[in-house]
């Protein structure tokens, strides 16, 4: 009888770890942001529409340009008055062109904002380093 219960919870043990597994629904991306204070970035789980590496990097970049819809702590990792104005990738590596007020960013906000845009997009497969002028 012994052995029995004890199969059993160990049945019931195993059955546990494996449904605390990851979720079907989770997302392999995310979105990175700042967050409002500028105190650091934060995640946010992101499912593509799009299959493509060009077509994922254009929602990317207009999903970073909006502000988070989920969070109000958040706000977009690129900030108003900076505008993409084109980007190109070549083996591997995606360059990014800002204008706008980029210049104008102060030093911690501009090393916030390289940050969680070079994260959200080295996810990206066939994006593997991302240079930012």
């Amino acid at each position: 009888m012994k052995r029995f219960i004890s199969c059993l919870l160990t049945f019931i043990l195993a059955f546990s770890l494996i449904a605390c597994g990851k979720n079907s629904t989770d997302s392999d991306y995310k979105i990175y942001y700042l967050k409002s204070d500028k105190a650091g970035i934060v995640s946010s789980e992101y499912s593509f529409k799009a299959t493509s590496t060009e077509e994922m990097v254009s929602e990317a970049i207009e999903q970073m340009t909006k502000s988070p819809e989920k969070n109000i702590d958040y706000i977009n990792s690129i900030p108003s008055g900076i505008d993409v104005k084109g980007w190109q990738i070549n083996d591997g590596g995606l360059t990014l062109y800002l204008i706008g007020d980029y210049e104008a960013l102060d030093s911690y906000t501009e090393i916030l904002v390289r940050a969680a845009i070079v994260k959200t997009l080295v996810q990206i497969d066939g994006v593997d380093s991302v240079d930012i002028f």
